[in-house]
């Protein structure tokens, strides 16, 4: 397998509250198509230093990706560096001028002098037009190994990635193609995951298994390697067998789609209507729900209950059910969900109440603290939690498992 290095740049990227999504992204690409990615580098906007840890790791790796430092000011050094380690010059490229005016003509922008030096990469290297932004993407071959440029922001590297960059490294990948086999699962976290998993690491020990985890999700990710067809055919259905037999009733995907997405698969296949009532996760469900296009065929509507008041008045919830049990209980969210669906004339009620922190707990009920209550015709459910995390990581993982709720019972799992 061809190895890669990623290089996230920008100073910003050190700071407490900036998050590198983008190498995330490009690593799990990547290994789905059977590259190693062994180390993940960020480092700041000195051309000296990433000059130097740009050909130090030449030496270790068949490909080096860098994402970022691809603008035209001055702390935009990544060509720079990239030239200075592999000694080439920084030439000009009339293609990528003519396409960087086009740009800012089409956005009726007038282009700054500065931007010029867009245009210049490194010489005898091939080269990707940002169709969204101004920066393009370089392809650099250098002795044995080969240097790939990025620009930064997520909405140009992605699609120059998938249009661009990914079908060219495919190219690169020699035969057989590894097998890479995914299972998106929900409601366990990452601990139990690995010990449900403990028998399959037995049996199947040369494998390369790796677990993502998530708020409210762990992802598994299974490559096989093997150069006869037959054997590697026969493997794939083997471990396919295992991994169902042993979490079937957490596997929500086999193919990356989200958990709003399946569940919106399943409202549409078994007719059902849905609405939401959420009091701590602040409309977050609904927009998880709604992100997903055609949801309104299934979607009635959402309600955000964040005072008591509002629940009494929006959800019909008895006053005295939030004085004698407290807005976040499990009476109160069974209330809630059920005012929803009577309220909204649908199939599913779904409702959401809890202590997001990080004020707001009692001892008795901790930061964390949410109830979850499902509303049908035939049954009413209900599920107690204590999330760990801030309160955006509460947030999320109250709805994650509110979705997986739904899902499990579409499907008929309690």
């Amino acid at each position: 397998m061809k190895t890669v290095e990623i290089f996230c740049i920008g100073t910003e990227l050190l700071s407490f509250n900036k998050t590198d999504t983008n190498s995330l992204w490009l690593a799990e690409k990547l290994e789905s198509m059977g590259f190693c990615v062994i180390a993940k580098h960020i480092v700041k906007d000195d051309v000296n230093l990433l000059q130097r840890l740009i050909r130090q790791e030449l030496h270790n790796t068949d490909i080096i990706i860098t994402i970022g430092g691809l603008g035209p000011t001055q702390d935009d050094v990544t060509c720079q560096a990239v030239c200075q380690a592999i000694n080439k010059e920084l030439v000009f490229t009339e293609n990528i001028w003519e396409s960087i005016q086009q740009r800012f003509m089409q956005r009726k922008r007038s282009l700054p002098d500065i931007t010029k030096v867009q245009a210049y990469i490194p010489e005898g290297s091939d080269y990707f037009l940002n169709k969204v932004g101004s920066a393009p993407g370089t392809w650099t071959s250098y002795q044995n190994n080969i240097i790939i440029m990025l620009p930064g922001p997520p909405l140009e590297m992605i699609p120059m990635c998938e249009n661009d960059v990914l079908p060219k490294l495919e190219q690169l990948i020699e035969e057989p193609k590894p097998a890479r086999l995914y299972y998106g699962t929900a409601g366990l976290p990452e601990s139990l995951v690995e010990e449900k998993l403990f028998p399959f690491y037995q049996k199947f020990n040369e494998l390369q298994v790796t677990l993502l985890a998530s708020p409210g999700q762990v992802d598994i990710y299974i490559l096989i390697i093997n150069e006869n067809a037959s054997i590697r055919e026969t493997l794939i259905q083997e471990v396919d067998k295992e991994i169902m037999l042993i979490l079937k009733d957490y596997i929500y995907t086999r193919t990356e789609k989200s958990l709003e997405e399946v569940a919106g698969e399943l409202l549409t296949r078994h007719k059902k209507t849905l609405a939401i009532a959420e009091s701590c996760t602040g409309g977050l469900l609904g927009n998880r729900i709604t992100n997903i296009s055609g949801s309104s065929e299934y979607f009635e509507r959402g309600i955000i209950s964040y005072s008591n008041e509002s629940k009494i008045e929006l959800l019909n919830v008895p006053a005295f059910l939030i004085n004698t049990y407290g807005a976040v209980s499990k009476e109160v969210a069974l209330a809630m969900a059920e005012g929803i669906k009577i309220n909204a004339h649908v199939d599913i009620g779904l409702a959401i109440t809890g202590i997001a922190g990080p004020s707001g707990s009692t001892p008795e009920k901790p930061v964390g603290t949410v109830h979850l209550a499902l509303a049908a015709e035939e049954d009413t459910l209900h599920q107690h939690h204590i999330f760990l995390g801030n309160r955006a990581q509460i947030k999320y993982a109250s709805t994650q498992f509110a979705l997986n709720m739904l899902r499990k019972y579409l499907i008929g799992i309690k």
